[in-house]
């Protein structure tokens, strides 16, 4: 129990929840607003419901856009009056998965769509060889943190450094030599101050007796973290947190946090969160859906992992709490956790062989208490006593929709792919002295509402639900992404971006009270960013896109004729571009074989599958041949979606089934009926026991859907699948295993005839 000792909530408290300091008020500096990653700007007196509400005032209105070169994963972040040139500025901050930052002037709203407002970007390298591709780990995909007192910006970068092994695994999943750098640019400038490779290496029980940080197989996604050092009160220190890369199940991957020095960059503390374990699959990640790594005023650090054992020195699919140590002049940081799979015993089985980790979610910690708030792919609401780290209450918060599935209580623990997923921090406002509100929009379900009272610091289990938006519950990853804005504890108002699967997405504004829908609108081109939520200040809602653009809405003003955004229909989604898979699979074939398997011009790959059965070949006549030949004439195995560094940028969800083989090689799929393909040209592999590479043209059947706009299929980076080597009587057939790529493309034009150009 935390009982309060006032009636009234404190200025300083608004403060905190806002920025923390004088320099930062209006900002928002950092992943949901502040260290405690409450998502709560309470500084807000422009946007309240009565204005946001159409019936009641003007409304929202797009009021200006600005472009960005590649996707914005990270959560966009505002600064106000930063010195540029002579005079402070109101900055607007972006951050792209090319290495890219960019700095624009909130003020400037003439001619959208164009740099006019750019104060300075600085391009961040990707890659010591240019013609090598960015990998899919790569980019700046967290979200950065600024530090007003100090002028600089914090940002972890990653560097390619080619394949993994050279030439690649031949596996059909590429792997590149990545290293991770930790930089520090000035904020009013761009230049770069600091900049260092970031690594670590840890004890452990298991042999070799340590655990080495091994860039390739991780991914940096949890937003940084910047505190004061408990141990040097006049001193700050960045924390870094890491996950899995893509394909987590072929790698020994671990979790990691690891904290440097603010300003001299050197190191305070490394974490790992699975030293003991050695298996694939199971190494405790921290990605937290974006969300990032949370603190306390006494400078703790508190994370979710993901799968992966939670006993011992290990901490899957956990809830931990990081306290830095000065040892003999060491700097270390100890645990203490919380495991949700030890106390599920229920689900004891379920926690260790499912993709269901606590870690796909984030966490919030409560301010002016003892509580913070949790919750991943389950569903489940784990309200916990950071002292301790023991848990005070938890139950199911969130639920799978019963009419769409047949065990809904089962699916919370079924797989990855099934419950009802949280990601993301929790949403908190302080309405009184006694009573907050807790919010969340899960995967599967609908927006929700939970009371706090601070007297108890207990949380009411029975939510107030929003379900007015759609007529069933929400069922993309990652669900609604919210972030808060209020004049202390009246106007409230709620700001959700929800993704959308097609490449659209939604943003909308809630009253925090009543928890009544005032404004909706479907965001131009293709979607919202997915990892970050919308920024909310000085009455601006700046959403970021996956389509090199950010969005500023802000209220409608008299005689406003909104700028016309260009919008191709209909939207094609763009997953992360697969032209560098293509490219370095093509980049092992001799020049004229690698033409050869090119398509005509006019037409750009879009995305890529992962294939793995047999292919049938049949001893045919071919025409020009001395002699019959084996000609492929049938594929079996499914065709999983592979375009995306994550299941929620694929085109369907990593690891889903686009389509599944029919006779020959047709396939079908459940939205676009059916394709046909036909071979047009193929090249030995360079490896002589691997299937041949071949460029086919593809004839859709009636549907709808992407792949009914496919023109042509790659199969390209087989492992096995040759025919055999001697000739056979004619008609024979042979089945041979085989694991390959493709790589699908459409008309240059989008979808404006692209089926039959290809006929």
């Amino acid at each position: 129990m935390n009982a309060r000792k006032s009636s009234l909530i404190p200025i300083a408290m608004l403060m905190v929840l806002s920025g923390g300091c004088k320099l930062s008020n209006h900002s928002v500096l950092t992943q949901h607003n502040n260290s405690m990653r409450t998502g709560a700007y309470l500084l807000e007196k422009q946007l309240t419901p009565a204005a946001v509400d159409t019936s009641t005032g003007p409304g929202m209105a797009l009021r200006y856009w600005c472009p960005v070169d590649g996707n914005l994963a990270a959560q966009l972040l505002y600064a106000r009056g930063v010195w540029i040139g002579l005079k402070r500025r109101s900055v607007i901050y972006a951050f792209t998965d090319k290495n890219i930052v960019y700095a624009y002037d909130a003020e400037e709203e003439r001619d959208p769509g164009t740099n006019r407002g750019l104060f300075w970007t600085r391009t961040l390298p990707v890659t010591p060889n240019p013609s090598l591709p960015v990998p899919a780990n790569g980019g700046i995909l967290a979200t950065p943190v600024i530090d007003r007192s100090c002028g600089k910006l914090y940002l972890v970068y990653a560097i390619s450094n080619g394949l993994f092994p050279p030439g690649g695994q031949g596996d059909g999943n590429p792997l590149y030599e990545v290293e991770y750098h930790l930089a520090a640019l000035d904020l009013g400038l761009g230049n770069v101050l600091q900049d260092i490779v970031i690594g670590g290496t840890v004890p452990s029980s298991v042999p070799p007796g340590h655990v080495d940080f091994v860039p390739r197989r991780q991914i940096q996604r949890a937003g940084l973290l910047l505190l004061r050092n408990p141990l040097a009160h006049s001193e700050h220190t960045v924390y870094v947190a890491f996950a899995s890369r893509w394909h987590e199940e072929t790698h020994n991957y671990h979790g990691w946090v690891m904290g440097y020095d603010a300003k001299t960059f050197a190191p305070r503390g490394v974490f790992c969160s699975t030293p003991d374990r050695r298996l694939n699959s199971e190494g405790g990640g921290i990605w937290q859906g974006g969300g990032g790594l949370a603190g306390d005023d006494g400078s703790n650090v508190y994370f979710n992992t993901g799968n992966g054992p939670g006993s011992g020195n290990d901490h899957g699919n956990s809830i931990v709490k990081l306290t830095p140590t000065l040892n003999s002049g060491t700097y270390g940081l100890a645990s203490l956790s919380f495991s949700a799979a030890a106390d599920d015993s229920a689900h004891a089985s379920e926690w260790a062989n499912n993709d269901i980790d606590l870690g796909g979610g984030g966490l919030t910690v409560l301010p002016d208490s003892s509580r913070l708030v949790s919750g991943g792919k389950t569903g489940v609401l784990y309200l916990m006593d950071r002292t301790t780290m023991t848990k005070v209450l938890s139950f199911d918060a969130f639920s799978v929709n019963p009419a769409n599935d047949a065990d809904p209580v089962g699916a919370r623990y079924r797989d990855w792919g099934s419950g009802p997923h949280l990601h993301g921090a929790w949403t908190y406002w302080p309405v009184s002295a006694t009573r907050s509100y807790v919010y969340h929009w899960g995967e599967k379900d609908f927006l929700r509402r939970f009371d706090y009272d601070r007297t108890t610091g207990q949380i009411n289990p029975a939510s107030v639900v929003a379900g007015d938006v759609l007529a069933k519950p929400f069922p993309f990853m990652p669900g609604g992404l919210i972030s808060l804005s209020a004049n202390g504890t009246k106007d409230g108002l709620l700001w959700i971006t929800l993704p959308w699967d097609n490449g659209t997405g939604r943003v909308m504004a809630y009253d925090a009270l009543t928890m009544r829908r005032l404004w909706d609108t479907t965001v131009p081109a293709t979607g919202v960013s997915h990892n970050g939520p919308p920024t909310v200040a000085d009455g601006r809602v700046i959403v970021g896109t996956t389509n090199g653009n950010f969005l500023v809405y802000r209220l409608a003003i008299p005689h406003f004729v909104p700028p016309i955004y260009p919008r191709p229909e209909p939207v094609l989604p763009l997953p992360p571009d697969p032209g560098p898979w293509i490219r370095e699979y093509l980049a092992q074939l001799a020049p004229e074989k690698a033409v050869h398997l090119s398509p005509p011009k006019g037409h750009r790959a879009l995305f890529l599958a992962l294939g793995k059965g047999t292919l049938t070949y049949e001893i045919k006549k071919v025409e020009d041949a001395a002699s019959p030949q084996w000609v492929l004439v049938g594929i079996s195995g499914d065709l999983l979606d592979d375009s995306g560094v994550m299941p929620h940028m694929a085109y369907r969800g990593l690891g889903a089934v686009l389509a599944s083989p029919a006779e020959g090689l047709s396939w079908k799929s459940q939205e676009s009926g059916g394709m046909r393909w036909m071979p047009e040209s193929s090249v030995e592999a360079p490896g002589k026991s691997d299937a041949p590479w071949v460029l086919f043209r593809s004839a859709p059947g009636d549907g709808r859907g992407l792949l009914s706009y496919v023109t042509y299929v790659q199969l390209l980076g087989t492992s096995s699948g040759a025919p055999p080597g001697a000739a056979a009587q004619i008609g024979r057939r042979v089945q041979v295993p085989y694991t390959g790529r493709y790589a699908f493309y459409v008309a240059e034009g989008g979808t404006q005839g692209s089926s039959k150009a290809a006929r």
